[in-house]
């Protein structure tokens, strides 16, 4: 979770970022325990009343905990000045100070499973829990699927270490690595909408990623980073300035015709000349008032129509 490999391209705010969440959830949850206290009345068992008093005090403290350090470990964060320093802070802190707060808010999310669970087989057995069979078809048949759901979250974060530390055991790309790589995502058959014309450079940092090069039997891959990562840029940046230099007479050439259709409309006559910056010698002046609508500029230009 803090491994060096994570920690070494992290910024400050994606460092501090998933403790936000958890402090959330763990102040949202505090309130929620903390008002059960004193709920127990003398009417109950008296085992039943100590169960509940240590069920929802331990899971009290369990979110109070996970709150403060949370707090203080946002705050440890916002006094690093830069990313090096917060990279630094954490590697000094380790890995079980930094986890303290998920440990503690597991724990008080286990202690209030149970304690809720307590308190309505407390009201039941006194006759006096008829709701008891609606809360435990709902609540309880959610409860699988919210542990399937942080299941498969731990399983594909597994996975997704595991590709890192395959990739990054990789020798790294060299240029003519990368212009292979271009080659082939320029080619677009990895994707349903086959065109170069959709190359970006996003896209296509995302695609050597995810991809490794055999040369001369040995496997290169890996993220391109520092100067690798602006060959690539310039690359693209340089492709699309060819496709550019492509696309503008190109470009000039149908927005002429495009005119040229438009101008003839405008004058019922269809003619293509006007198009060209070329005047209408028709007799009347109906061509010359619609094209000067068209194109002030070009109505300026000296013409005889005798």
């Amino acid at each position: 979770m803090f491994s060096d490999i994570e920690v070494m391209d992290k910024t400050k705010e994606e460092l501090s970022n998933k403790y936000n969440h958890v402090g959330l959830v763990s102040t949202l949850l505090l309130g929620i325990v903390s008002k059960k206290w004193g709920e127990a009345g003398d009417d109950y068992p008296m085992l039943d009343k100590h169960v509940y008093g240590i069920l929802w005090c331990a899971a009290t403290y369990a979110f109070f905990c996970s709150t403060v350090s949370t707090v203080m470990i946002i705050f440890g964060y916002g006094q690093c000045h830069n990313d090096a320093e917060a990279r630094f802070w954490t590697r000094h802190m380790g890995k079980f100070a930094l986890r303290l707060p998920m440990l503690s808010a597991g724990i008080g999310f286990v202690l209030y499973i149970m304690a809720t669970s307590h308190f309505y087989i407390m009201v039941f057995r006194r006759g006096k829990g008829d709701d008891f069979a609606v809360c435990a078809a709902f609540c309880y048949a959610a409860l699988p699927i919210t542990v399937f759901a942080l299941l498969k979250v731990h399983h594909g974060l597994q996975a997704t270490r595991k590709r890192q530390t395959a990739m990054n055991a990789l020798l790294p790309l060299e240029y003519e690595d990368i212009d292979a790589l271009f080659k082939e995502y320029i080619g677009f058959d990895h994707c349903k909408n086959q065109s170069h014309l959709d190359a970006d450079f996003d896209g296509f940092i995302e695609f050597a990623t995810g991809r490794k090069i055999v040369r001369d039997g040995l496997e290169r891959g890996g993220r391109l980073r520092g100067l690798r990562r602006a060959y690539a840029e310039t690359l693209v940046k340089s492709f699309h300035d060819v496709e550019m230099a492509f696309q503008k007479p190109l470009a000039t050439e149908r927005a002429e015709r495009i005119f040229a259709d438009l101008a003839g409309t405008q004058t019922g006559t269809g003619s293509r000349s006007i198009g060209f910056g070329l005047c209408s010698l028709e007799p009347g002046t109906a061509s010359l008032n619609a094209f000067a609508s068209l194109n002030p500029h070009r109505a300026m230009s000296p013409c005889s129509l005798v």
